[in-house]
């Protein structure tokens, strides 16, 4: 039992004999479904681990006449030893195979990198467990593997000078295989302490990407949102949608005041239907083609992301939030 679950599986390599899948989102119930192999990625969390415990177990016991399941877990970034001991108590560590996918950076944007640990302030100041702290460590030396060392680096704040002693530990460690300074793409790197600036977080953030931010919650680049339904006076659905600089409108609103981004986004709107009654008021033989052309990459760049409708809903419902009493007395609190 042991033996199978040290077993260190490749995700990469896993995932080019992989023909067809279905993803499932972690819950309680078990997936039903007749596939044999089932692959969990997860972080290493304790209630993660009880949750794997009693699928398995429900996928196991409800198995009948099919075919026996292989169930995987791969833990991001690493795995811990507490979690194997979770599964050990739960009785069901020697019908797991155990790995590790090392998710590291996360690119959203050209100029943003997220590692997308979202509980490790909790989790150092707290809890006391320094893992994520190595995790960022470890990030940064594989980005100066890829693109050569940082050829200074300052720390701001206690967590912040003890990943710069990590980054040291792992350069000292790597020995002649270390990156070089020369010739590197990278300059300075500066790492700051959340702690050295405790209030920021605190404030309610008031661009158009901040508000979106307080009020719908943006989640690994993407918003989730409610729409009209397909027919009038239905149900209304939930939407979901990436907001990045790719998007056209969205890389024009992000960073102002939202009561400027409103603004813009109702001239935008008022611009495009003027163009669209120029071009269909004239005559054939009247339009020039500079003209449509211009008309057509209005279009295409309104299409390029959520497009103007989308964030006209999304500004409606960031209106409703910000006229309440509640937010009002709030901002009035914080100035």
């Amino acid at each position: 039992m042991a033996a199978k679950a040290m077993q260190m599986p490749n995700l990469e390599t896993a995932a080019i004999n992989i023909q067809r899948f279905r993803l499932y989102y972690l819950e309680k119930e078990p997936p039903d479904t007749e596939v044999r192999n089932i692959v969990y990625l997860v972080r290493p969390r304790l209630e993660l681990m009880q949750l794997i415990a009693e699928q398995v177990r429900g996928v196991d016991g409800r198995r009948g006449t099919r075919a026996p399941h292989e169930h995987s877990v791969f833990f991001v970034p690493r795995r811990t030893i507490i979690c194997e001991k979770v599964l050990e108590e739960e009785g069901v560590y020697g019908d797991i195979t155990l790995g590790e996918f090392n998710l590291e950076l996360i690119p959203f944007e050209e100029d943003v990198l997220s590692l997308e640990l979202e509980t490790s302030f909790r989790d150092v100041l707290v809890e006391g467990d320094r893992s994520s702290l190595y995790y960022v460590a470890r990030s940064l030396q594989t980005l100066q593997g890829m693109f050569g060392a940082f050829p200074h680096v300052k720390a701001k704040g206690t967590q912040a000078a003890a990943v710069m002693d990590m980054m040291g530990r792992m350069r000292r460690e790597q020995g002649r295989d270390a990156p070089s300074t020369a010739n590197s793409e990278l300059e300075t790197l500066i790492l700051i302490d959340r702690e050295v600036d405790l209030y920021t977080p605190m404030c309610t953030q008031l661009t158009y990407e901040g508000l979106i931010d307080e009020v719908l919650r943006i989640n690994n680049g993407a918003v989730e949102f409610t729409v009209e339904g397909d027919t009038p006076g239905g149900p209304a659905k939930t939407q979901k949608t990436r907001l990045n600089s790719n998007d056209s409108i969205f890389r024009e609103l992000r960073d102002l005041n939202f009561g400027r981004a409103c603004d813009r986004l109702r001239e935008k709107s008022i611009a495009i239907q003027q163009d669209y009654k120029n071009i269909k008021d004239l005559r054939v033989e009247d339009q020039k083609v500079s003209d449509i052309k211009g008309f057509v990459k209005t279009v295409k760049d309104n299409m390029s992301g959520a497009g103007v409708d989308l964030h006209a809903t999304i500004a409606k419902q960031l209106m409703d939030k910000t006229r309440a009493h509640a937010f009002m007395k709030r901002l009035e609190m914080e100035r």
